[in-house]
């Protein structure tokens, strides 16, 4: 959702470590928004990068088995309680 709004996305070429990932959200606009603003608490950012993580990992063991990987909405829940995925589609390569 708040990718359409703030037209932002960020990028990064597998293989990385969780620094990495870290500074791949933290370049993004919606860092803002999991860092806690206006009294909304602050999101579970070590949950987010796990999950970033855990992701390159699939991606590099499913190789040239899937074309695509889109997980969208990742809900980002308060810190220590981790992240939700609502939507996912993996696509095959074309044949």
């Amino acid at each position: 959702m708040f990718t359409e709004v703030f037209k932002d996305v960020a990028f990064a070429v597998p293989p990385f470590d969780a620094d990495r990932a870290r500074q791949v959200i933290e370049s993004t606009k919606g860092a803002m928004l999991l860092r806690g603003t206006r009294g909304r608490p602050a999101g579970d950012l070590d949950a987010l990068v796990d999950v970033i993580l855990r992701l390159q990992s699939l991606a590099q063991d499913l190789g040239d088995s899937i074309a695509e990987l889109d997980i969208n909405p990742i809900l980002v829940r308060p810190a220590g309680r981790g992240v939700v995925a609502v939507g996912a589609l993996v696509i095959p390569p074309a044949t």
